[in-house]
């Protein structure tokens, strides 16, 4: 029983990494209330956290020196929670952006830890399903929250960030179920440990298939609830409906990861793009309620397996001591991805500006990353056969 309770909370603290878009469903009044500002600047409400994310990963091996696993854990919780629920109190632009930069730097801070300590902490077949499972875990949470996100706008729109508060919950389960960790001297290790130019490399280019598929996840995230709002498919509470389906349905694929890399190998990165080329042009050739929501259904699941599929290929072919170093770049990538979508968004807008135009030159995108990703098989292959 012990074992199950300290796998459920390490699990656990994956469940709220995503969960800055959590609130995406809000965006519509958020844009009401903030009808004196860009529409790009109270987008970048939801994106921000991304940034600062990205800020504290930046610094993570100097972090990694001065706190222990269980100080950064807990110091990124209580970050998280605290700034995470400020917009209830307060409604005032600088200040809900305030709170969303401290909501960035709580899961910066335990970004990296909340993945790779699961490969540090398991091996073969059970390391392969607990990554499946924190796929699953960071889906239920934020589908959960994004669910009763729905439910709270139909309150006030700065309800929404009451959902934040769960971050307390997560900081009593790690604090009572999961050990400390008893070897200091692989700390110290990991710490100090730094990455060739060659795994630095690799890491890097997990870090773009990841990236690429992050701001993609994102752009749907932020172009959905507009697309069935000022599209007449639904309301808000609708398009509420449609992301929480799109964060579900990667509770199946987190289980289903283990069975689709046995079957698929080293090809799955490469055919997740591919998969995800297909639910995007689905998105863009949408123009119903019922055909948004299977496209969208089909986007997550892929999501969640493209990215399972990254850090499975990082665990494997990463040195234990600097692992949790290639996860943290990887995870730049990840939050690059994040909070350049609006931008991206805004980018595409110039070249065309329906949302068709926009979904179809993402699935162009993601046949290129599909070859890219065969490419980089072929390339290592020939490079182990010498």
């Amino acid at each position: 029983m012990r074992t199950f309770l300290e796998k459920l909370s390490v699990l656990a603290l994956s469940s709220m990494l995503v969960s800055a878009f959590s609130v995406s469903s809000a965006l519509p009044l958020m844009l009401e209330h903030f009808q004196s500002y860009p529409v790009e600047r109270v987008e970048l409400l939801v994106s921000t956290p991304s940034f600062f994310v990205l800020l504290v990963l930046l610094l993570n091996r100097p972090l990694n020196r001065f706190f222990t696993e269980r100080q950064m854990i807990v110091t990124g919780l209580l970050l998280m929670s605290s700034g995470g629920i400020l917009p209830i109190l307060a409604q005032e632009y600088w200040l809900v952006f305030l709170s969303r930069m401290c909501f960035g730097f709580g899961v910066g801070m335990i970004n990296a830890k909340a993945i790779s300590m699961i490969s540090e902490r398991y091996e073969g077949t059970e390391r392969i399903q607990m990554l499946g499972y924190r796929a699953s875990s960071e889906v239920v949470g934020s589908a959960f929250l994004t669910m009763l996100v729905g439910h709270l706008i139909q309150i006030q729109w700065n309800y929404a960030f009451a959902i934040y508060s769960f971050g307390l919950v997560i900081l009593l389960l790690y604090l009572f179920f999961v050990p400390k960790r008893s070897e200091q001297v692989v700390e110290q290790t990991v710490s100090r440990a730094s990455l060739s130019l060659p795994l630095r490399l690799r890491a890097m280019e997990l870090a773009l298939f990841a990236g690429w598929n992050v701001c993609i996840s994102s752009c749907i995230s932020l172009r959905v609830p507009v697309i069935v709002t000022e599209g007449g498919l639904g309301t808000a509470s609708s398009a509420s409906l449609i992301l929480s389906l799109y964060q579900l349905v990667g509770i199946g694929s987190g289980l289903a990861f283990a069975p689709l890399l046995r079957k698929c190998g080293s090809h799955l990165l490469a055919l997740s793009y591919l998969a995800l080329a297909l639910s995007t042009l689905g998105l863009a050739l949408s123009s119903q309620f019922v055909i948004l929501s299977i496209a969208a259904l089909g986007a997550g699941f892929v999501n969640s397996v493209l990215m399972t599929a990254v850090f499975h290929e990082l665990a494997e072919e990463m040195p234990a001591p600097l692992l949790n170093n290639a996860t943290a770049i990887v995870l730049v990538g990840c939050n690059l991805g994040g909070f350049s979508s609006p931008y991206v968004l805004k980018g595409i807008g110039l070249l065309g500006e329906s949302y068709s135009f926009i979904f179809s030159l993402f699935a162009a995108s993601c046949v290129g990353f599909a070859l890219l990703a065969f490419l980089t098989l072929n390339r290592r292959t020939s490079d182990a056969l010498g």
